[in-house]
């Protein structure tokens, strides 16, 4: 799964058709990908790449039977759950309006709405925070934005949340779970807005309505700290403009570029701000008048918290950057169109981790999942401490990856750069549950493998739903080697038509007695089953547009 924009849409009944293509596009590399992988690092390393991947030829030939197929076949078809389970059937059907509410609202909503009070009680006077700290409390505030994105705090987020579910009741457990991937971006987002209103507040109250004062009006320090104020300013608003969900959806490049060099730019503004306001007011006191015993720019820093918030920004911008290395792995397109299986990353990835990587350190930079086997016997791939990626050619980055790589001889080595830290996701919190249910449409079952090889939950059941599984060769082989017989459903749309999701996901949730529900597909359908799922009363996972 990738980090590119371009979303993919489908219906809430089952993969897409531009899904069932690209399970023909990833299904690519069981030969010469097995085969590479087996002169590399062994015999393992082959089983997780297969299991990842699949032959390509054979689904290529088949693809028109499987789209009659599917039509025919679509219609009147489900799985009846018992009578007893009827009622929850129904309930999953019709979610209240409150089901629509995520976890990420509500910490968006809180963030937000308690600083605008704060904000409303502090320029009203009802409070005496003082106009001289409006500045600083918005860079406090865009400094914890900023915190909500650093790999090392996800990191140890994820893990302090994975460790307290294990040993707390299931209510609790079920609230700890969606934790880690809703509250980090629902307080990025807004702790931004509200820091955009603090400085806006700040910008009005010293340097655009200032008080009459020879030092306001006339200081070149003055001046300059009005103009970088404005900048400031200018820069949140661009930031906060191409965020928005709809703009950020249609103009996804842009926004990346936008965050990564817009924000070292403001960090870059805000240091001249600082300075120049601290040397301000080491002539001047706050009515613009010219103070008797003026002190020294460095007393005026080091006293003020605006100085401490921007190094703190600044480490929590930059620090990322400290962990990006050069890395040259092994590329192989084993077929025109196909994936692109990058093997021989260093480090053993825990299951439900994704790698960041790019071509170039200044480019763009997206997340893949990081498959590694279990650390014990039988994975030659997780005892040499390494990993692979299979990406997939979804969005513009990736398409551009794959025609690239196909021009070269196969397999061949290719340089990219890497970070170091690999961000848990989601699925990362499938260790808090002892029996887990998991569905996957189409390539969504990249992510699922690494979970069911290291065993991250006693009972696993997976539910994969997907076009001519057998083409597929290693997945049957790697779940049924893992999990056994009656551990896993592979439903074959070409076969038996787009099935009712929704109900296939109660009936095997209520068969295995599972404590939860993981789903890795797109958002429209993920965002059905998990909402369905959460009426029935079953605690529900997905990925969200922000998580």
């Amino acid at each position: 799964m990738t980090a590119d924009g371009d979303g993919r849409h489908a219906t809430a009944g089952g993969p897409t058709a531009a899904e069932e293509q690209g399970d023909t596009i990833l299904a690519v590399a069981a030969k010469e990908a097995c085969k590479l992988a087996e002169l590399e690092e062994g015999k393992g390393v082959a089983s997780i790449i297969a299991a990842c991947t699949a032959s390509l030829d054979s689904n290529a030939a088949v693809r028109g039977d499987a789209v009659r197929a599917r039509r025919s076949n679509s219609a009147g078809h489900g799985v009846q759950l018992d009578p007893k389970h009827a009622a929850q059937l129904e309930a999953a059907r019709h979610p209240g309006l409150h089901h629509h509410f995520m976890l990420y609202h509500a910490f968006f909503a809180a963030a937000v709405g308690c600083n605008l009070v704060i904000l409303a009680l502090t320029t009203s006077g009802v409070m005496q925070l003082g106009r001289i700290n409006s500045g600083a409390v918005g860079l406090i505030v865009l400094s914890f934005s900023c915190l909500m994105r650093s790999e090392l705090f996800l990191t140890g987020l994820y893990w302090s949340s994975c460790a307290l579910g294990r040993v707390a009741p299931c209510t609790l457990r079920a609230w700890l779970a969606r934790v880690p991937f809703h509250a980090p971006g629902g307080l990025h987002s807004g702790c931004a807005v509200a820091g955009f209103a603090w400085e806006v507040v700040y910008a009005f109250q010293w340097w655009l309505l200032p008080v009459h004062g020879p030092g306001l009006t006339s200081s070149p320090l003055g001046l300059l700290a009005s103009v970088t104020c404005i900048l400031l300013i200018l820069l949140l608003a661009a930031m906060l403009t191409l965020a928005i969900p709809a703009v950020r959806h249609r103009h996804h490049n842009s926004f990346e570029l936008s965050h990564r060099y817009m924000g070292w730019s403001l960090v870059v503004v805000a240091w001249v701000h600082i300075w120049t306001a601290a040397a301000y007011f080491a002539r001047y006191d706050a009515r613009g008048q010219p103070l008797a015993r003026p002190s020294s720019t460095a007393a005026v820093l080091l006293r003020d918290a605006d100085l401490w918030c921007t190094v703190a920004i600044t480490l929590l911008v930059f620090h990322p950057w400290l962990f990006v290395r050069r890395r040259v792995v092994t590329a192989t397109v084993p077929h025109p169109r196909s994936c692109l299986v990058l093997s021989g990353f260093s480090g053993h990835a825990p299951a439900g981790t994704a790698g960041r990587i790019s071509t170039h350190w200044a480019g763009e930079w997206h997340s893949f999942a990081a498959v590694s086997g279990p650390r014990a016997t039988g994975s030659a791939l997780a005892e040499a401490g390494s990993h692979a990626m299979v990406i997939a050619p979804a969005g513009d980055w990736t398409r551009a990856r794959v025609a690239e790589a196909a021009q070269l001889p196969q397999p061949h080595a290719t340089q990219v750069y890497v970070r170091l830290i690999r961000a848990p996701g989601f699925m990362y919190t499938t260790r808090m549950w002892d029996r887990i249910v998991v569905v996957a449409s189409g390539a969504g079952i990249a992510p699922v493998l690494p979970c069911v090889l290291q065993r991250t939950a006693a009972s696993i059941y997976v539910l994969w739903i997907a076009a001519r599984p057998e083409s597929f060769g290693g997945i049957r082989q790697v779940l049924e080697e893992s999990l056994g017989q009656g551990q896993f459903l592979i439903h074959d749309t070409s076969k038996e038509g787009r099935p009712d999701v929704l109900e296939l996901t109660l009936r095997a949730v209520n068969e295995q007695e599972a404590q939860a529900m993981y789903i890795v597909s797109n958002l429209p359908l993920t965002y059905s089953v998990v909402r369905g799922c959460q009426a029935a009363g079953v605690p529900s996972y997905g990925a969200i547009w922000d998580s």
